[in-house]
C-alpha cells in the first residue's frame, strides 16, 4: 500500500480506498511504522470517511476534540452522529456520555435512545440510568421531555425496539397515561417535500405545497439561496423536517436554519416581510445548537397577527448547501 499523492502535493489520488486511508490514518495517528503525525492521519480520515468509513469519522470526531477551537464542540458531535448513521452502534453511546459530561441531558436522552433502538445494549443501559438518576430533579422534567414524543415511542415499541420499550416503562411508572388515544397523526404533515443523498426533507408545516415561483415576493420566487418550495400554511406550528440540530435562530424569530446528522443545512422562513414584526406573533420551542427529532415543533406563529399586519405568511423551505449533496428532487 502505497501514500497517495494527495497528502504529499496537493493532488488527488482517487485509486485509494477507504479502507487503505484508514489504515495509514491510524499508522501515522499511533506512529506505528511512521513518524508520527496527527495532520497527516487527520487528513487519512477524512479521506477515508468522504468514502464511508464510519470509524474513520470516530477518529475524525477524536481528533477535533484534541484540538479544541470554537467550533470544536460542533464538530465533534456531526462527526459522532455520522459514524452512528453509518452503523456503528457504539457511536450513540459516545455521543451520550458526552451529552452528559457537558450537561446537555435532554440530548443524552436522544442519543441513548436511538442507540438503544439501533440494538445497542451499552445505549439501553446508559438510558436506564439516565431515567432513574436524580428522581426528584431531572427525572421529572425528562419524563415531560418524553412525554412529548409519546407517539413516536409507542410506534417504536409496536416494532419491538428496547429503548423505546424501557422509556414507555418508565413514563408508565412515572404517572403518565400511555394510551393509543396520544397518537395523532395529524400533528406533524409526513409529505416529502425534498429527497437528497444527504437525506429526506419534510414538510414542515400543514398546508399545501407550492413551487418557488408563487411565492408573492419576486426576491424570493427567485431561489436566491437554493432549491426552494413554499407552504400555504393551514396553521401556525413550524415541525422539524428530519433529525438534526438547529444552526441558527433569527433574531426575529421568522426563521430557522436546521442541519441534520449528514450535514444537509436547510432554512425555514416564515413569511418575506415578517422581519418587520421584530418577533411579534412568533415564539420559539429550541434555541439554537439543540439536537431536534424529525416532528419535535421547533416554532409557532399567529397567522392572524400576521395577516393583520398585511403580510404574507407562506412558508419557505430552502435548501442552503446544494453543493455538498447531489440529486435533489423536488416534490413539485
Amino acid at each position: 500500500m502505497t501514500e497517495p499523492g494527495y497528502f504529499l502535493n496537493g493532488t488527488e489520488n482517487s485509486e485509494l480506498d477507504a479502507a487503505e486511508a484508514y489504515q495509514l490514518g491510524l499508522m501515522y495517528f499511533s506512529g506505528e511504522g511512521v513518524p508520527q503525525d496527527t495532520g497527516k492521519a487527520e487528513a487519512y480520515f477524512k479521506h477515508s470517511s468522504a468514502r464511508g468509513n464510519a470509524e474513520a469519522a470516530l477518529k475524525l470526531a477524536q481528533i477535533t476534540l484534541a484540538k479544541g477551537g470554537d467550533d470544536a464542540d460542533d464538530r465533534y458531535i456531526r462527526y459522532v452522529q455520522l459514524a452512528a448513521k453509518r452503523g456503528l452502534r457504539h457511536a450513540y453511546v459516545l455521543l451520550g456520555d458526552y451529552f452528559m459530561h457537558t450537561e446537555r441531558i435532554f440530548r443524552a436522552f436522544d442519543a441513548y435512545l436511538a442507540g438503544a433502538d439501533a440494538g445497542s445494549k451499552d445505549a439501553l443501559e446508559g438510558l436506564c440510568d439516565l431515567l432513574n438518576r436524580d428522581k426528584h430533579t431531572v427525572a421529572s422534567d425528562l419524563a415531560k421531555y418524553a412525554n412529548e414524543n409519546i407517539h413516536k415511542l409507542i410506534e417504536a415499541d409496536k416494532k419491538g425496539l428496547p429503548g423505546s420499550k424501557a422509556v414507555i416503562q418508565y413514563l408508565g411508572e412515572s404517572g403518565f397515561d400511555i394510551t393509543e388515544n396520544d397518537i395523532d397523526d395529524t400533528d406533524c404533515p409526513q409529505n416529502i417535500i425534498f429527497t437528497t443523498d444527504l437525506g429526506d426533507v419534510l414538510q414542515p408545516v400543514k398546508g399545501t405545497v407550492v413551487p418557488a415561483a408563487e411565492i408573492s415576493d419576486p426576491y424570493y420566487a427567485g431561489e436566491p439561496y437554493g432549491p426552494t418550495l413554499a407552504v400555504k400554511p393551514a396553521d401556525g406550528t413550524v415541525y422539524a423536517p428530519f433529525e438534526g440540530e438547529v444552526t441558527a435562530l433569527f433574531t426575529k424569530k421568522n426563521a430557522v436554519i436546521l442541519t441534520n446528522t449528514e450535514g444537509l443545512a436547510v432554512m425555514i422562513r416564515i413569511g418575506t416581510e415578517t422581519d418587520t414584526l421584530n418577533g411579534e406573533g412568533f415564539e420559539t420551542v429550541f434555541a439554537a445548537e439543540e439536537f431536534i427529532m424529525q416532528g419535535s415543533e421547533l416554532l409557532h406563529f399567529d397567522r392572524n397577527k400576521i395577516n393583520a399586519a398585511g403580510l404574507d405568511d407562506t412558508v419557505i423551505v430552502t435548501i442552503l448547501n446544494p453543493r455538498r449533496c447531489a440529486n435533489i428532487r423536488k416534490a413539485l
